[in-house]
């Protein structure tokens, strides 16, 4: 039978399939499980007469695992790395480099994590006895020349002599594949192993690797959060060559369909560094669905030109802190006219904007911005902002106008008379806010519920 931690997924949580991707490092799939089952039961026939057929049936099984490209399946191929059979072998070594190949370079990270702590033991008794001088012949493929992912797996090993001569291995490939397990090992816990694995990634930065710097991005970006070893510097190296003006195109696509966590890490700490790249940058973070890359964008366009295209584009974004940076860049542009500008501000559909332009037009020394919304909402009962303005510095004469709109057919319309009503009226509302409990829209009910949070010690039992 196979041991439990195959049979149960490494014998970490219950049999079925996770598909988060820690998970995924350690358990197996039914299907996978399955034929690791098997290829364990072949492994253990010991017949003397059967072993061209065994041989066979165990490759079988390794290309079977491989086709299910599932990590966890690994310490059930690399145990047969050891194998005396040149075909088990070079099997092995293949389908090795296929599971890799499925997994992004950040999972590797997570895979890295996993194998030190539980493959190895998984893996059997000759993994977990390698020696350095094994490095070089396991890692052979069926040409002879050594394979990156391979020796990406045994730079994983607990033994650190296994490491360094892995490091020092994948250092004289140069075919890319070598890259993101140089990049782990940077952080590798013995001195000796990181320096190797430094100075292997510092060549690398010192002429065109850029495609693979692109490809390797989540992790390159991930670098600085390592607290062994400070490698911000490789961080800032491979982001200064992505930023030249020949990768514009790729970078234009890693900036719309990248990582949404590396995006912002490479976008911040682009327009820290120096260089002319920060305008190119900041045009391709405008257009980007995250609005957090949009605003930082927005403030690097508005930093180095105040064009009122540029600002007319940014008032109709979608995210408030956006609208108010245009805003305030506006006013500054507009000396004199600072008034007009927030004026337009404080019928923003943001409370924030709507709450500042009220603050700057009150050093301006307008003060009558009450009887402006109260303007709009006679020439068109339905424009929302006005009534959400009014709603914020009503006084005692616009209550009955507030309550009118209690009724009104769209929901949002009632919820913001609700809040304006309790804002001006206090606890004298209380008994209203009752009724309004019952409104059919949940928003305006929950608005209801908020208000009379305040005022529920002022209500009689049989209204509690």
């Amino acid at each position: 039978m196979l041991p439990r931690e195959a049979r149960t997924g490494f014998g970490v949580g219950p049999r079925l399939y996770c598909r988060t991707p820690e998970a995924r490092m350690r358990k197996l799939s039914d299907k996978a499980r399955q034929a690791a089952q098997e290829l364990y039961e072949i492994d253990q026939q010991k017949s003397w007469f059967g072993s061209p057929r065994r041989g066979g049936d165990i490759v079988a099984r390794i290309v079977e695992l491989a086709a299910y490209g599932e990590p966890a399946s690994i310490p059930c191929v690399c145990r047969f790395l050891c194998a005396k059979e040149p075909a088990v072998r070079e099997t092995s070594v293949e389908a090795i480099a296929a599971i890799l190949s499925t997994l992004a370079p950040l999972e590797l990270l997570q895979l890295a994590d996993a194998f030190n702590w539980e493959y190895g033991w998984h893996a059997g008794q000759e993994w977990s006895q390698l020696r350095k001088k094994s490095v070089r012949k396991l890692a052979q493929t069926r040409d002879g020349e050594p394979s990156a992912a391979v020796l990406g797996m045994l730079s994983f090993h607990r033994n650190g002599y296994v490491r360094e001569e892995a490091v020092k291995l994948l250092a004289e490939i140069s075919d890319g594949g070598e890259v993101p397990f140089l990049l782990i090992r940077q952080n590798d816990w013995v001195a000796a192993i990181s320096r190797r694995a430094q100075d292997a990634v510092k060549q690398r930065l010192e002429y065109s690797y850029s495609q693979y710097w692109f490809h390797n991005l989540d992790l390159i970006a991930h670098l600085p959060e390592f607290g062994r070893n400070d490698l911000s510097h490789i961080t800032d190296a491979a982001f200064a060559q992505l930023l030249e003006p020949e990768h514009a195109e790729r970078l234009a696509t890693l900036l719309s369909s990248g990582d949404r966590k590396t995006v912002r890490r490479f976008v911040k700490r682009g327009f820290e560094l120096p260089g002319s790249h920060a305008e190119r940058v900041a045009r391709l973070g405008i257009d980007l669905e995250d609005a957090v890359v949009r605003l930082w964008s927005a403030r690097r366009q508005l930093s180095l030109a105040t064009d009122d295209l540029l600002v007319d584009r940014l008032l109709r974004d979608g995210f408030a802190p956006i609208r108010r940076e245009a805003y305030i860049a506006r006013a500054e542009a507009s000396r004199g006219e600072e008034a007009k500008v927030w004026r337009q501000a404080a019928f923003d559909r943001s409370a924030g904007i709507r709450d500042l332009a009220r603050f700057q037009l009150r050093k301006l020394g307008y003060t009558n911005l009450r009887q402006e919304y109260l303007a709009r909402l006679n020439h068109n009962s339905e424009d929302l902002a006005a009534l959400m303005g009014l709603a914020e510095c009503a006084e005692a004469p616009d209550a009955q106008r507030l309550r009118e709109y209690c009724t009104h057919e769209r929901p949002r319309f009632r919820r913001v008379a609700i809040a304006g009503l309790t804002r001006l009226m206090g606890a004298s509302i209380a008994d209203d806010l009752v009724g309004w409990l019952d409104d059919p829209s949940p928003a305006v009910a929950k608005q209801a519920a908020r208000s009379l949070q305040e005022f529920a010690t002022v209500l009689a039992a049989e209204k509690l």
